[in-house]
């Protein structure tokens, strides 16, 4: 199920879409809107269909680079009728996606600890064992 809405579109501020980005200069003002989910009709008017939540992905963009420049290069090429949310905005600069950082916590400080002797772990089960085995013979006389 496809759901498309025809609708007029007021002219996108992308100074306040895209904040601090450059954008390519060879992208056109259509590509920039189908970019954006919204295609032309011909008639004045704008579709723009809504996304199917199961087939939703996100991207993790470096810093310093523009977002409409990334998905021309990175998206685009395998999934040909991608676009970018315009809803998910970033509560610091309002613009269009989430700007953060991932830190991966394991990398950073996990510490490598060998495992323990198996012979130690084979030890400490046969205890274990011997205590539900002592545990069964109470319950049963």
């Amino acid at each position: 199920l496809v759901i498309a809405r025809h609708h007029k579109v007021a002219p996108l501020d992308l100074a306040a879409l895209f904040p601090g980005q450059a954008l390519p200069a060879d992208v056109t003002k259509a590509e920039l809107y189908a970019l954006l989910g919204l295609y032309a009709d011909g008639k004045g008017k704008h579709i723009e269909y809504e996304a199917d939540p199961a087939l939703k992905d996100a991207e993790n963009i470096p810093l310093k680079e523009d977002i409409v420049g990334y998905v021309l290069r990175e998206v685009r090429p395998y999934v040909a009728d991608a676009w970018i949310d315009r809803e998910t905005l970033d509560e610091q600069d309002g613009g269009i996606g989430k700007v953060g950082y991932e830190i991966n916590f394991n990398r950073v400080f996990f510490q490598y600890q060998p495992p323990r002797p198996l012979h130690e772990i084979d030890a400490e089960l046969a205890e274990v064992e011997k205590e539900i085995l002592d545990l069964l013979r109470e319950v049963t006389e």
